[in-house]
Parts: structure tokens; sequence; C-alpha cells
């Protein structure tokens, strides 16, 4: 049975109305909200992985600057009367005066760095402190710790992971190194330096900075054991006492880097970008609720649901009226309509009134009009569509002929030498075998030239670097210096023009394209007893146009657009694959430029122009007029 079968036309208008209205509706609430998750997963994903590079590079930063400190601070001068102390009575008076000069020294680079809570010295064989910028820390045993016999057994620096410290009664870090005295080629250990850092007032803070994190996000770290090491925004007393089971600090701590969507330690689900950093053993995370994120999309849901309801309300009342006013007039437009089903295209409403009705009657007949007008602009367009189509399918067959032509000719090599190569090895002729085997190579790696050449020309446009703003003249002079090799062995020389504009393009796209001619002017250089390149700029109805100018053997003008097809070789006895001014020309069309040669022919040189984008705006624009 047809659910949608109705007896009665108001029914079915009610239906349909409802039905006509309310599913695009709904299905762009559910693709808006799809569409929106994916965003903001995606867009928060790369916010939480740039928050989570930024601090890991300056916890690293931080990590080496202290470390240097210690190096420094444990190869001066000013220690080494430590040989003197460790050997000496306490009571003899020169002894403390290298007591207060040593004191004096590390309460100099504890004023100096902020960082630093405490700095103290351990005597080598007792493990006592010696030497502390707090006095109370003298004379305590130390000789259990690890930042004692770590730097003793390793004799480099040594990085005391994160603890609480009984006497800063807070969570600390503390760097160590050994003091050595060198005496003939031998070096004594005569100390180990220890610089104590309290976290809640260097490392936390950054930490515990939510800026672009939101009201939900934050970042951590943990050690091998999934053991949190700084204070948490949803766990008191977290440090030292916390084991975190989340997948992201587990990955982390196992040394690995990525992005997931998971639940955290609360129990929440997240969005959390992590890492591990080496220096340390430590794994980072940095994350961010997704019920905070989605929160704008509630209420847009919320919104939209209104908005539904009251369409709903709107249509049906709507419906109730239409299907009681149409009923009647409908009847006769249905007789009307049987009329252009059975072919007879001839017929024309007539209109008797001036309402909707009537405004419908008279679309109808406009309707059937506009449809004969439709019809002949949609074969208008078809034909249009048809001849672009068989362009492109042209240009296609032409670039697969190219392609399949250029790789099939180190094929045929191939296939052929190795026919001969099983020839000569049955007859035994290893002198032949050996020049069979170096032409498969050279065409194997033809082969693989054609193909680099291949992979490289549709990469661009895909895999290109940010924009920017480029010297053309420093780029072109580090150009020529990058190939003043070949240019000083064949002679040639080079002017720049000092003034030329600069461009906003990707500079090592833009490297490639002034590397690229200059080496094909060198290149195509012939006999010139005095060979000369220019590289310099003109400008051409307000419009920039960089050249790069040769006095070489010419192009004819038959070639002129020829030279820029893949695999096109004009001269074939010099080395290449016939890519590069390919290359160019797909480098510069990808930024909204344009590149041509001018030549008067063989013989008389050749000039090869571009323009390039030169602000940011005329990028955009041209962006997007394509």
């Amino acid at each position: 049975m047809n659910i949608f079968s109705f007896k009665r036309i108001r029914t079915r208008l009610i239906v349909w109305f409802l039905l006509i209205s309310l599913t695009p509706l709904l299905l762009a609430i559910l693709i808006t909200y799809d569409q929106r998750v994916s965003v903001i997963e995606t867009r928060t994903l790369d916010k939480l992985t740039a928050i989570r590079d930024l601090k890991v590079e300056r916890l690293q930063g931080w990590l080496q600057e202290r470390s240097s400190d210690l190096e420094v601070m444990s190869s001066d001068a000013e220690l080494s009367s430590l040989k003197n102390i460790i050997s000496k009575d306490n009571s003899n008076p020169d002894r403390l005066e290298e007591f207060e000069i040593i004191r004096k020294f590390i309460q100099h680079y504890l004023e100096s760095y902020s960082d630093y809570s405490e700095i103290f010295i351990i005597h080598p064989l007792t493990g006592k402190v010696l030497i502390s910028t707090n006095p109370k820390m003298e004379g305590k045993d130390k000789s259990d710790y690890d930042y004692f016999i770590k730097p003793q057994q390793s004799g480099k620096l040594f990085i005391q992971d994160i603890y609480h410290s009984k006497t800063l009664l807070s969570h600390a870090m503390a760097f160590s190194a050994p003091i050595f005295y060198s005496l003939a080629i031998r070096e004594h250990l005569i100390g180990v330096l220890v610089a104590r850092v309290d976290l809640d007032h260097v490392l936390y803070p950054m930490l515990l900075d939510k800026i672009g994190l939101g009201e939900t996000g934050e970042t951590l770290i943990v050690n091998s054991d999934i053991i949190a090491l700084n204070a948490l925004r949803w766990h008191e007393n977290a440090p030292l006492k916390l084991q975190i089971k989340a997948l992201p600090a587990v990955y982390a701590s196992q040394g690995m880097t990525g992005t997931a969507t998971v639940k955290d330690y609360r129990g929440e689900e997240v969005l959390a970008a992590y890492t591990y950093i080496p220096e340390t053993g430590w794994g980072f995370v940095s994350k961010q609720d997704v019920s905070e994120l989605r929160a704008p999309i509630r209420e847009m849901i919320g919104n939209t649901l209104i908005l539904f309801i009251a369409s709903l309300i709107i249509i049906v009342l709507l419906a109730f009226r239409l299907s009681t006013t149409f009923s009647k007039p409908v009847i006769g437009m249905d007789a009307l309509a049987k009329k252009i089903t059975d072919g007879d295209y001839t017929v024309r409403n007539v209109i008797n009134s001036q309402d909707e009705l009537g405004s419908l009657a008279k679309s109808i007949n406009d309707m059937i009009e506009e449809i004969q007008e439709w019809s002949s602009e949609l074969n208008v367009k078809v034909k249009e569509r048809t001849e672009e189509l068989e362009t492109k399918n042209a240009e296609l067959e032409r670039f697969t002929y190219t392609v399949s032509h250029d790789l099939k000719s180190p094929l045929v090599t191939i296939k052929g030498f190795i026919g001969l190569l099983e020839k000569d090895s049955m007859e035994g002729n290893q002198k032949r075998m050996s020049g069979d085997i170096k032409r498969i190579n050279e065409a194997a790696n033809i082969m693989a030239a054609l193909l680099d050449e291949l992979l490289e020309f549709s990469r661009i446009g895909r895999l290109d670097n940010p924009h920017e703003e480029i010297s053309m003249f420093e780029m072109v002079n580090e150009t020529v210096e990058l190939l003043s090799g070949r240019i000083v062995e064949a002679k040639i020389k080079v002017d720049i023009q000092p003034d030329l504009p600069s461009a906003f393009a990707d500079r090592p796209r833009i490297r490639e394209v002034i590397q690229n001619l200059i080496e094909n002017a060198a290149k195509f250089m012939g006999e010139q007893p005095a060979p000369h390149i220019e590289v310099g700029s003109d400008n051409r109805g307000g419009e920039v146009v960089y050249y790069v100018r040769d006095n070489g053997i010419g192009i004819d003008k038959a070639y002129h657009e020829k030279v820029f097809g893949m695999f096109e070789r004009l001269d074939t006895t010099i080395d290449g694959t016939g890519m590069g001014l390919a290359l160019v020309k797909r480098i510069i069309e990808v930024h909204g430029g344009r590149i041509w040669v001018e030549s008067a022919g063989v013989g008389s040189g050749c000039t090869f122009c571009f323009t390039l984008p030169q602000k940011e705006i005329e990028l955009d624009n041209k962006a997007g007029a394509t």
C-alpha cells in the first residue's frame, strides 16, 4: 500500500509541503553539525600541536640553558682552590679565606640567575656539603643522592628528575656537574657542583599558562612511570603522586609523538597532542575538553531547532490555508495539465484572477516559455562543456603520449641489452657483458631521472612553502654563487641589476626558477667567445617583468612555446631530461605569473621573461581569481 496515496488534495498538499520544506532543513542541520565538528577538531588539534611544540621548545631551551650554566660554573677557574680546601685542616686561616672566595663565587651566580634557589658544592670523598648559598646546608650528608653519585660515575653533567625537596618544601630539580682540576695530563675530581631549582617559581608557571587552552585545557608532563610531574588544573597534589593512565601520556612516555581523541585522567573526552622530551625522558601532553569545543555547536543546534519548530508551525498553517484555496482551481489546472501531458504544448492557462492562483497560472505559462529558453541555453552550455572536455582530453592524450614515449625509450634499451646480456652470458664474453650491464644501468638511471622530474612536476602547487617577501637581488646572487663552479669554468660574465624589485612568493620554488634559467643560459652558450648572462627587470605597462638574458645559441621562433613542454630537448647532445623549463613554467603559473621566451633566432641569444606577485595582496587576488 502506497503511504503517499491520498484521496484528498488538501491532505496531499499538507504532507508534501512538510516533506519538501523540512527535509532540506534537517539535512542542512546534520551536514552543518558534522562539518563544524570536523573543522573545530582539526583546528583544535593544530592549535594543541602548536602549543605542545612551543612549550616543549621552551622547556628544552630552559633545560639547555641550565645545563650550560652548570658547565660554565663547574669549569670556572675560581673553583680550582677546592683542591686546597679538601686537603687542608678546617681551622687553617687560608682555608677559611678560600671558603669565602668560593662562597662569593656561587652566591654571585645565584643572584645573577633567578631560576636557582640554591647552589652548593659537595666534597667528592665524604659526600657532605662543603659550601652552600644556604649556610644551613653545609655539612649535610648527600652521599646517597643521585645528583652526587651520577656525575662522579659519568664525569658529565647530570639532571636530577623532579622530586620533592625537604629543604625547599616544594617540588624541585637539581642540575649537577663534576668539578675537575687538571694536573699534568690527569684530571682530579675536587667536588660536585649542584644547582637546585624550585619548580613552583620557574617551570610550573609556564606549564600552567592557559593561553590558547580555553577554560578546560592544560599541559602536563609525566615521567617514564607516567607519574605526573607538574601541578594539574583538575587534580590537587598531582606531582609525583598521580599516575596518569590516559593513552596520550602513556604514548608520550614511551617516546611517541602524535594527536588523539581519548578520555583523560578525569574520564573526560579530550583532544590531545603529545610528544617525548629525550633530554629528561619526560612525556609532554597538551589537551582540551571536547565538550568545551562543541559548546558553540550545541548553541547553534539549539537555535536551529527553535527555527525548525517555528518553521514547522508556519508551514503547517500555510499548508492548510493554501490547500483550501487551491482545491477548486487546481481541478481546472489538472485538466490543462493532462493536455500538456498528452503533448499539447500550445495550451495555456486562462487567467481569471489576480490572486495567488492567478499568479500561479501566469507563472505556469511563463515557465513553459522559460523551459524552452533554458533548453536552448542548456544545449549551448552542453556544447561548450563538450568542447572543453575534448580540449582537456587532447591535452591528457598529449601528456600520456609524451610520458609513455619518453619512458618507453629507456625500457626498450633495457630490454634490448638484457637480450644481449643473456646471449653474451651464454658465450662467456665478460667484456661485452660488462658493456651490456653498463648500458642497462645508464637506461635505468635515465628512467629514474625522468620519474623524479615527473614527481617533482606533480608536487608543484600541492606541496609548497609559505609565501614571503623575497629580495630578488640577494636570491640571484646566492644562486650565482651556487653555480660559480660552472660559470667560472665556462668563463661566463654575469651581470645582476642591483635594484631588482622584491617579490612575494615561495622562496625555495623561485630559487629553482632562477637556478634553472641561469643553468640553461650557461648550458646553451655554444661557442660564444665572450659568454655573457644578464639578470634584471623591466617595467612594462606598470608590471614588473624579470628576465635572464644571454648571448648564447638562441632559439628559433618556431620553438618559443615548445621549449616549455615536458621532455622537450632542442639539442639532444646536451645532458638533461627536458623537464627543466616545464617545471619553471609550472612554478610561475602556480604563483599567478607568466613566463615566455624572446629570441630573434638561432645565434642571437635569448631572453627568458617572467612575472611574479610584488605584494601579498596581489597574490591573494590572483589566487582568488583562479
